[in-house]
């Protein structure tokens, strides 16, 4: 069976620097890849020729709606490619990257999301896994952000997509949307480089910010105690899950990265 290619979608915040370091980066190793772009606020019009579509705002919509945009733009002309979400300072570092992205969904169907292990390869490597179970196997989390995440298109088709009203998570939302409604959520091992942001308390993505606080007990509310759903049966059977590991936190206002088991069966 032939699947459409994959579409990347980046929607981006007044940083022109990084939003073109992105797409070149992604031009260098997937030059005949679609990508989609939504601005805000900055106007970057050297990359337009570089880019499959893009859009400009000049005000900002809010990172959940300006996620939802560029996704429903992608779903109007793609329907049916996984879409991969990066943030505008993410940084392809080598070949093969997006293509490793679209098989794992494709391979796995029960995943909604993948992700890149990125900054957090060294707790598998403390915790004593190889560099090759590190290469080849998928790594289950409770939530992965969107600076490089492969949707499924099913899992679009059946729950939706970004939440609008979220203005800071809105990304955590979803991951928690998939394993209340029993789908997957991992990372995989490739190679992409997305450098943390120094931001101050005021800024939503801070983590002590009233946004960022706000949106964690919006998210522990809508699914508190709808994790246990994903016990399914025949979902743990295929990926080999012991009866005893394969439980959530109970209290899931810790949203934290949580490591559910470090491998599947391949």
């Amino acid at each position: 069976m032939t699947f459409p290619e994959p579409v990347v979608a980046i929607p981006s915040y007044n940083d022109p620097k990084s939003l073109r370091r992105c797409v070149r980066s992604i031009r260098k190793y997937s030059p005949c890849i679609s990508i989609y772009v939504v601005e805000q606020v900055s106007h970057t019009k050297d990359i337009i020729d570089d880019v499959t579509f893009y859009k400009h705002h000049p005000s900002q919509l809010g990172v959940g709606m300006a996620r939802k945009v560029v996704t429903d733009y992608v779903l109007r002309d793609h329907p049916g490619s996984v879409i991969i979400h990066m943030d505008d300072d993410t940084v392809v570092h080598g070949s093969g990257v997006m293509e490793k992205a679209n098989q794992i969904i494709r391979q796995y169907p029960e995943f909604a999301w993948v992700g890149a292990l990125g900054a957090f390869k060294h707790w598998y490597i403390s915790g004593g896994m190889s560099q090759d179970d590190i290469i080849n196997k998928i790594h289950f989390c409770t939530n992965i952000g969107a600076g490089f995440a492969a949707i499924n298109p099913e899992f679009i088709k059946k729950h939706g997509h970004f939440d609008h009203s979220f203005i800071t998570k809105e990304d955590v939302e979803l991951c928690s949307r998939a394993w209340a409604n029993g789908w997957f959520v991992g990372m995989v091992d490739i190679q992409i480089r997305s450098p943390r942001k120094k931001r101050d308390i005021s800024h939503p993505f801070h983590p002590k910010s009233e946004q960022y606080l706000s949106a964690n007990e919006k998210i522990a509310s809508l699914y508190h105690g709808h994790f246990k759903l994903v016990g399914n049966r025949k979902l743990r059977k295929r990926f080999d899950f012991p009866e005893e590991s394969f439980t959530l936190r109970e209290d899931i206002r810790d949203l934290s990265i949580t490591w559910i088991k470090k491998e599947c069966k391949s």
